[in-house]
């Protein structure tokens, strides 16, 4: 019987210990993504390939738009101006 409780007790370290590295694992995984542009090149990436003449200038405008495209689509609104007639100033102190 002691010797029964024993395994099992070994058994249950072993699989939380798995359990916790997994944990482990996928958290690094989902909260510190790689930050890739879309389709995996960005704008210097396709200035280089322009500049070294893997790549026309037409078909360079025509990426650029594409990435450009995607990339404005992630971009959080810009923020309103304060000093733009007809919208109200915060004011310290009220």
């Amino acid at each position: 019987m002691p010797l029964e409780v024993f395994w099992i007790c070994i058994l249950m370290i072993v699989a939380g210990g798995g359990g916790l590295i997994t944990a482990r694992v996928l958290r690094r995984r989902l909260l510190n993504p790689k930050d890739e542009p879309p389709g995996g090149f960005s704008l210097d990436d396709l200035r280089k390939l322009r500049n070294e003449g893997k790549m026309s200038d037409a078909e360079y405008q025509i990426a650029a738009a594409q990435v450009t495209r995607i990339l404005s689509k992630n971009m959080p609104p810009p923020a309103t101006n304060p000093n733009k007639p007809g919208q109200k100033r915060a004011r310290l102190g009220q």
